[in-house]
Order: C-alpha cells, then sequence, then structure tokens
C-alpha cells in the first residue's frame, strides 16, 4: 500500500494542517489499541468529565483503563444508539462488542485523535480497518455515576490483585 487519504490533520484551533499520513492501515505505523482508545477517549470527553475523576482514570494501569471504557459504556456511561440523529455530537466506533474508537461529530466529517498523533477531521468510515465495522452514535450525555462507580470497582479488584472482569 502506497498511501490513503484519510482526511484532513487539524491543529487545536481546528485549522487544516496537512493531508493525513501514508500507509495508517500498516501495523508498524499504527499505534497499540489500548493507547488509541484512550487517547480518542480522552479527547472526546477532556471537556466532558470533571479533572478529579480524569485523575483517577488515569491512576488506573493502561488496560484496565480498556476495562474502564467497555464497561462504562456497556453499563450506561452514554446513551448509544445506531442510527444517527440531528443533535448527536459523538460517534464511537466497534470492533465487535469492543468500543475501539471515539470521535465528535463536526457536520458531515468526524473530528479525532488517532493515538498518540494528531486530531484529524475525517469521513464516517476513513478510518483503519481496525477500529472496527459498527458506529454508534450519542448526543454525549455523560452519567457520571455509572463511571464513577466502575472506577471503585476496577480499583477495588487491582487492590485486591483480582484480574477477573
Amino acid at each position: 500500500m502506497t498511501g490513503t487519504n484519510l482526511g484532513e490533520r487539524v491543529d487545536e484551533e481546528n485549522q487544516r494542517k496537512a493531508t493525513s499520513p501514508e500507509n495508517l492501515e500498516d501495523p508498524a505505523n499504527q499505534p497499540s489499541s489500548a493507547d488509541n482508545r484512550i487517547e480518542s477517549f480522552r479527547f472526546v470527553f477532556k471537556d466532558r468529565i470533571p479533572e478529579d475523576i480524569w485523575d483517577k482514570i488515569l491512576e488506573l494501569p493502561p488496560l484496565k483503563r480498556q476495562d474502564l471504557i467497555t464497561r462504562s459504556l456497556s453499563e450506561g456511561f452514554l446513551a448509544l444508539h445506531d442510527e444517527r440523529n440531528d443533535n448527536d455530537t459523538l460517534a464511537i466506533y466497534f470492533r465487535g462488542d469492543i468500543p475501539s474508537h471515539f470521535g465528535k461529530i463536526h457536520g458531515d466529517k468526524i473530528r479525532s485523535k488517532w493515538g498518540n498523533g494528531p486530531v484529524w477531521n475525517h469521513g464516517l468510515w476513513e478510518v483503519p480497518h481496525s477500529y472496527g465495522d459498527r458506529i454508534r452514535y450519542s448526543t454525549g450525555d455523560v452519567d457520571y455515576s455509572v463511571l464513577k462507580r466502575v472506577i471503585e470497582t476496577l480499583k477495588t479488584r487491582i487492590s485486591k490483585g483480582t484480574n477477573t472482569s
């Protein structure tokens, strides 16, 4: 594969910087799935989740952060639906039942952070295949009580040395 145009790179002020990187489908150029999920989650929710909750999330080991994301969504952290509505602000990509990537809806584009790399504006399906084959949508209304409960459950399991989910 010689290269793929997957959208526009944007800086923090949402200005166009460049076209997308070449060879994003090449595993050598991919961030780990754990890094990608937490970075895209953080990009989408950094202004929606209070700092004290972020501090607790970032205290978790990286793999437990992945558990946090999956469990929080399955327990109702966000209301998700399959058909896009006009008031939706978020798109969540799934690989099977596992949330793999998060993006903000901006008109007909999705703005998302790919691993530790830059923020990109891209079409709905202009993403690496590893992000999955299903998208669910949300208005972005967050139930913090679910997030707090899942964080405490994971912390308790870590302190007891339990690895079960």
